[in-house]
C-alpha cells in the first residue's frame, strides 16, 4: 500500500527548512541540543505544513528503528518499529495535528511496523 499524497502536509527535507523559522523557538528553548539534533538530521525527510503566507504551521519527523527499544519506558521489544521524533504544530481549528496522525498510520501501515512511539516529556 503506498503512502498517499496529500495536498496539505508536504513531504521535504529537514535541509529545506528554515530553522530560523519562529516556529522553532519553543523546540529551542525547550531542548539546548535541538540546533545540533537538527543539522544532523538534513538529509532525512520531514512532512511541513505551510499557511498561505508561506509560515510554517506544523512539522512531523518520523523514522524507523530496528528493535529492540531498550531506552524507554516499558522497553518495546519488536523489530519494526516507528519512532515519531518530533510532532508540533500551532494550532488553530485546522485539525492539523489528525492529519499528522493519519500521516503517521499511513506511514505504519506502509512498511508494516508493529509498534509507534512518542516520547512525551513531564512539561508537556
Amino acid at each position: 500500500m503506498p503512502i498517499q499524497e496529500d495536498n496539505v502536509i508536504k513531504k521535504k527535507t529537514f535541509y529545506d527548512i528554515n530553522l530560523n523559522d519562529k516556529f522553532f523557538d519553543s523546540l529551542k528553548e525547550d531542548y539546548n541540543t535541538f540546533i545540533d539534533w537538527f543539522n544532523r538530521k538534513l538529509n532525512e525527510p520531514v512532512y511541513v505544513v505551510y499557511d498561505k503566507n508561506n509560515e510554517l504551521q506544523g512539522f512531523l519527523y518520523i523514522k524507523n528503528e530496528h528493535g529492540p527499544v531498550k531506552d524507554v519506558t516499558p522497553p518495546i521489544n519488536a523489530e519494526h518499529i516507528l519512532k515519531v521524533g518530533t510532532f508540533k504544530i500551532d494550532a488553530h481549528n485546522t485539525k492539523l495535528g489528525e492529519r499528522f496522525i493519519k500521516k503517521i498510520f499511513d506511514y505504519a501501515l506502509h512498511w508494516r511496523v508493529s509498534h509507534i512511539y512518542i516520547t512525551i516529556f513531564k512539561h508537556h
